[in-house]
């Protein structure tokens, strides 16, 4: 039974084999290689074996050491063959299905899903462009970069090309965005590129990022808080005004108030009350003081 683990690419049967589906080839088979050669069947895999003919002349002449030896090599096709049986998923195993031995169920696989040489070739150009033409983005971090490095790097592999690690190391230097300039020359001028290894490399390219990172903010903060600085300059001038406000009011009202108690006063004072005179029935003036009180 084939079970699914979040920490591997591929699903795995019961014994841990990765299951095959279809997608990423070069993956699966650089996982595969590692399970034979560890059970001493990778020699095998690769070179096949030339199986004895029962009704062959030579099988009569063979001796006892000679019979023992292909019986042993008989034995180690039947194990890697059922581990790429194993290995395969159910849509997947027609194509090798009725194959006695482990070489040939192997290069099947190969030439379909690799590819013919001059396929593997024409990829292979293909992934050496794509490492040449390897750019790091202004968003990208380290160790976002170096995945895709990582990635198109196997890839390459994969084919059969072999890829020198100074090599790596060059481009990831020539690739990296402008804020990344002055850790470059310094690596340059101090480190034996010859001898630089991608971790070692990775490690101080890394380092500066987060010294670089405690004294830049990311542009989401700041935005934010560019925001909130707008917001709180708005909030003072606001308040600022309610209160420039509530002081002319309070100014007015003061002015108002010392003016309608003056006005009172003259008032109380010449006896007017504020009623319409008695005698003229007019308003403005106290009845003592109405013109008309002689003729009345």
């Amino acid at each position: 039974m084939a079970t699914t683990s979040s920490n591997t690419m591929f699903a795995t049967s019961s014994n841990q084999i990765p299951i095959f589906d279809g997608e990423l080839y070069e993956y699966w088979s650089a996982q595969m290689e590692p399970i034979f050669i560890s059970q001493d069947l990778w020699d095998i895999v690769q070179d096949g074996y030339e199986s004895p003919q029962e009704d062959d002349e030579d099988s009569k002449k063979r001796s006892g050491k000679q019979t023992k030896e292909y019986k042993e090599n008989a034995k180690q096709n039947a194990s890697a063959l059922r581990i790429i049986q194993q290995a395969v998923s159910k849509s997947i195993y027609p194509r090798i299905y009725g194959i006695k031995k482990a070489k040939e169920a192997w290069d099947v696989l190969r030439e379909q899903f690799q590819g013919s040489e001059k396929a593997i070739s024409i990829r292979r150009q293909s992934l050496w462009r794509q490492f040449d033409n390897l750019m790091m983005k202004e968003t990208d971090t380290i160790k976002d970069f170096h995945s895709r490095v990582a990635e198109t790097v196997n890839q390459i592999k994969a084919t059969g090309d072999v890829m020198e690690e100074r090599k790596v190391v060059e481009r990831i230097l020539r690739s990296l965005s402008s804020k990344f300039e002055h850790i470059v020359a310094v690596i340059e001028q101090t480190k034996d590129l010859a001898n630089l290894s991608i971790s070692e490399l990775m490690g101080s390219l890394v380092a500066h990022e987060q010294r670089m990172s405690r004294f830049t903010k990311p542009p989401l903060e700041q935005a934010f808080s560019s925001k909130v600085n707008m917001t709180e300059s708005k909030y003072a001038k606001s308040e600022q005004g309610q209160r420039g406000g509530n002081s002319q009011g309070r100014g007015r009202g003061r002015s108002n108030y010392r003016g309608n108690n003056r006005q009172n006063y003259q008032q109380q004072k010449s006896g007017y009350t504020g009623s319409s005179c008695i005698i003229c029935k007019k308003a403005g003036h106290a009845t003592k003081d109405c013109r008309y009180k002689c003729t009345k």
